[in-house]
């Protein structure tokens, strides 16, 4: 082709970005290019959520051309058959079709062009360029162009040029963006007060949860006023500190593939660049040769789908090899030691509670044909680390702060290099033999106390560290600083036992070693790479909206939000093989998701492939929503995890944020298949026995016969072999005598709540007000019937109060509180609030697991849990990917009946799974 000069103006055309907005910016201008409209130029900020225009940028002019002959005809319709052949253009204009049903706005459909030829080389400005070359393209930043992989070259039927992009990202075109701060609407602040209100409510109760004597929100006493002008001081106290930098550093020349590509005229090539792709299995000295001599380098692949950060197969049929060396060595497939076959793979459960989360994983495995085992678990609740405990007792429960666990970590790992390591390495038999001839001679002074041996160790006097985990103020706090060993005395029983420093221990070198070793051989704590797998859900209550006080501007500068940091600094120390995180939905709602883009970055830095879904307890078989956020993190050259398809009807509630839409663990509206029944109220607790609110009994008899499959299955002994014979924890909170005369009054029938008792009404703003016609009714105490607080909450729009539920209904949620003050609790048709067990049986679990402490303990450990069934989902697929099960899409479909499933699943069963998942 002759050269030519552009006569249009260059407009890059954008990838598609995780912020809506942008994107549709972006295809709009795309739209705009293909069309010869609009010859202005206008910048956009990739990485922010709001699009500025800015002033129109100057017009280039470029020389460009194809070079050579078109490719034959029949060569360009076997390589692009989607171009020329009339059937295929025929679907996709069949699929547009139907997104257009769907709701698509035609800038979002696949544009389809009239091709007249191919070609398979350019001349761009003085550069020639290839098919596979890779290449910048201009973006509204000269510092920052675009990144791509030249896949086609074309020309249309009006004869204008065109490259086909399949496009790198930049790590701040992904999810890993910064979060934008930005100012509120009258809306959103509505809402907010609404919160406070809430909150407000929630904060008047003592710390035994009894409410103060019948405080209004309006009218607040002295004590609480108090406490929320404390709370606002340590809000600005926080802020006046000085700032953390949290910034979460990746190698500048890291990009990521992906698998998006898109149509752009010839002219916004601007030059080519070299990429290499950079193996699992490469040491680090020929990392840095290989990046100092590219341009960029990737080692996995972006997809807007569940924010997935992945390895590519070394057989990828994409268009990924490299423009530059390609001498490193491939990511094979994953060949670890953690194979179906391996004997047992260990798991570590960080704020375990009362160890939900891995109980259900450890149970998905096992169904999917893997020996998992919790071997650790961390938690700073007591009676949390009982109940695990109980259940488990092949598990070392540490009932202590995470911190305090990673700092002992660091100091068990010096031990063990210096007592066991450089034993091994500086063996000698004549050190043993002095140690047996120093006890032969050793004598005792009177009054002296012997060390028998060491039975315990801990970072910190645990004494100390538990008055930490009550004191309420940091001042209050006494930090931790060295370790303690727990001493076993000679002619005394463990009875006697003490904690001692180790620095006092000067002379108990022999003890030391022996405990040690003892304690390496047993793995009684976790060194690097002892991990298969690291669960557990950081607490971060500084984005929770019930707390007023959240600093949506610096958010890991807030305390209640610093678990996160040690969760990750956990993980980066004792670097597992993979890592299931889980938070509540306000993780990517809060401060535009910026802990969530906190927490994948991090896993990066530490090259972990990472999968961020939201799932709904619902969608599982369970009589609630729940929904929550489950990131996956798997080392490079690991098959990371999918997501398992619902298995139950759900009824939604709530919203997620546009940007993490696509993270939602879902069907697709025209894929949808049949799906199990909503479970409902009764299907999961009407085979319960009738007791009374003063009920007290922690263990008796069941009642009718399971009447469901759920009933059935969740009263199945431990080992699947038949019912369980003893009932758990069927208490419910002793409600007091106000209360409780308040309860009698409510309508058995659906619906009911306070209002139903009589005396109120809605005035004209919908809002609950005393009827003035009936005179108020007031308790023998002198108290009013229906509180004050009950008609003020949330604004006096609510119906919670003293709510009953139903039995044809699901709830949002299981709460961690049992009083019904603010939140329909009751029962249907027994005058108290749901037991223990009747919550722990809308989170799925199992009836024989038995919980410890007292009852409002119980409800605190069973409200903050994992819904084991989702949990068990998830082990599933982790145990297939350990089972290295090829899969590539981030969904799968569980096997039939998996939620009844215990124990292993046949051979041929599993094998199914597996061409299920070839299949797709």
């Amino acid at each position: 082709m002759s050269p030519r000069r552009s006569g249009r103006t260059p407009k890059p055309v954008l990838k598609p970005e995780d912020n809506p907005e942008i994107e549709e910016k972006v295809k709009k201008r795309k739209a705009s290019v293909s069309n010869g409209k609009n010859k202005a130029t206008k910048k956009v900020k990739n990485e922010e959520p709001e699009v500025e225009e800015e002033e129109e940028a100057p017009a280039r002019s470029v020389e460009f051309r194809f070079i050579g002959e078109p490719i034959p005809k029949e060569v360009a319709v076997a390589r692009w058959p989607d171009r020329y052949v009339p059937e295929l253009i025929e679907q996709i204009k069949e699929e547009n079709t139907k997104r257009i049903k769907r709701g698509a706005k035609e800038e979002e459909l696949e544009e389809i062009m009239e091709v007249k030829s191919h070609y398979s080389k350019a001349f761009v400005d003085g550069i020639e360029y290839n098919l596979e070359d890779d290449a910048h393209v201009l973006s509204d930043k000269p510092a920052s162009p675009f990144i791509c992989k030249i896949i086609e070259f074309f020309e249309t039927v009006d004869n204008e040029a065109y490259f086909k992009a399949q496009w790198y990202y930049r790590i701040t075109d992904t999810v890993c963006r910064d979060a934008v701060r930005k100012v509120k609407s009258d809306k959103e602040k509505c809402k907010e007060e609404e919160l406070d209100a809430e909150s407000r409510f929630m904060e008047e109760f003592d710390p035994e949860n009894q409410l103060i004597e019948e405080v209004d929100v309006e009218n607040k006493s002295k004590e609480l006023q108090d406490a929320e002008l404390k709370k606002k001081n340590e809000k600005n106290k926080s802020k006046n500190k000085p700032k953390t930098d949290h910034t979460v550093h990746l190698h500048p020349k890291r990009i990521f593939f992906s698998k998006v590509k898109d149509n752009n005229p010839l002219e916004l090539l601007l030059g080519k660049v070299t990429i290499t792709r950079i193996a699992s299995n490469v040491d680090l000295k020929t990392k840095e040769e290989k990046i100092a001599k590219c341009d960029y380098y990737y080692d996995m692949k972006y997809e807007l789908p569940y924010k997935s950060f992945v390895s590519i197969p070394p057989d990828t049929n994409e268009s990924a090899t490299s423009s530059g060396e390609s001498g490193l060595s491939t990511v094979g497939a994953c060949e670890s030691a953690m194979s179906s076959g391996a004997s047992e793979l260990s798991l570590l459960d960080l704020y375990c509670g009362c160890g939900a989360m891995s109980t259900g994983i450890t149970l998905g495995a096992e169904v999917g044909g893997v020996n998992l085992v919790t071997r650790w678990a961390v938690d700073v609740n007591v009676h949390a680390c009982q109940t695990l405990e109980l259940n488990h007792p092949e598990t070392n429960v540490r009932n202590e702060c995470a911190e305090d666990f990673l700092s002992l970590l660091k100091e068990w790992q010096r031990l063990v290099n210096q007592y066991v390591l450089s034993d091994e390495s500086n063996n000698t038999a004549q050190g043993s033999e002095d140690l047996e001839e120093v006890e032969e001679v050793e004598e005792v002074a009177p009054g002296e106390f012997v060390v028998e041996r060491f039975v315990g160790i801990s970072f910190g006097d645990p004494k100390v560290n538990a008055a930490n985990l009550q004191a309420k103020d940091d001042d209050d706090k006494i930090k931790a600083t060295e370790i303690f060993f727990k001493v076993r005395w000679s002619g005394y029983d463990s009875a006697e036992d003490t904690w001692e420093p180790y620095k006092g221990l000067s002379n108990c070198e022999d003890e030391v070693r022996e405990f040690v070793k003892m304690g390496h051989r047993s793995k009684l704590l976790p060194l690097p790479g002892d991990v298969d797998i690291i669960c557990g859900g950081p607490p971060c209550q500084g984005i929770s909206g019930f707390n007023r006080f959240r600093n949506d501007e610096e958010p890991l500068d807030d305390e209640k939000n610093y678990q996160m940091l040690v969760y990750m600094d956990i993980v980066k120390f004792l670097n597992p093989q993979y890592i299931l995180m889980e938070n509540v939905v306000d993780l990517v709602k809060f401060a535009d998701g910026y802990l969530a883009r906190y927490a994948v970055k991090r896993l990066l830095s530490m090259d972990y492939q990472v999968r961020l879904g939201i799932m709904a307890a619902g969608s599982f078989g369970l009589p609630q929503f729940r929904q929550r956020v489950f990131v996956w993190g798997a080392q490079i050259g690991k098959k990371i995890p999918s997501y398992p398809y619902p298995t139950h009807e759900v009824v939604v509630r709530g919203n997620t944020t546009v940007e993490f839409e696509q993270c939602l663990v879902a069907y697709d509206e025209d894929n949808k298949p049949k799906l199990h029944d909503l479970l409902l109220l009764e299907d999961a607790i009407r085979d319960l026995p009738e007791i009374q609110n003063n009920e007290e009994r922690e263990e008796r008899p069941y009642g009718p016969d399971p009447q469901t499959q759920f009933q059935e299955h969740i009263r199945s002994n431990r080992e699947g072999t038949g019912r369980h014979t003893v009932l758990f924890d069927h208490i419910p909170l002793l409600l007091n005598a106000d209360d409780y005369q308040r309860v009698c009054r409510v309508p058995r029938a659906k619906g009911a709540n306070f209002s139903d008792i009589g005396g109120v009404r809605k005035d004209a703003k919908g809002k609950w007000e005393l009827d003035p016609s009936i005179p108020r009714e007031m308790l023998p105490n002198g108290k009013p019937l229906i509180p004050d607080y009950a008609l003020s909450f949330t604004g006096g729009s609510s119906s919670k109060p003293f709510g009953r539920l139903w039995w044809d209904e699901t709830v949002p949620t299981v709460v961690t509180r049992a009083e019904p003050h603010n939140q329909a609790i009751m029962h249907p048709t027994q005058d108290r609030v749901l037991s223990v067990r009747e919550n722990a049986r809308l989170q799925g679990f199992p009836d024989y697991l038995k919980l410890c402490g007292p009852v409002k303990e119980k409800y605190i450990q069973v409200g903050n849990a994992v819904a084991v069934p989702v949990a068990k989902a998830l082990g599933f697929a982790f145990a297939l990917a350990i089972r290295g099960v090829s899969f590539t899409e981030p969904l799968f479909k569980l096997p039939d009946n998996f939620g009844s499933t215990i124990g292993p699943l046949p051979v041929e069963a599993l094998e199914a799974v597996d061409r299920a998942f070839e299949e797709q």
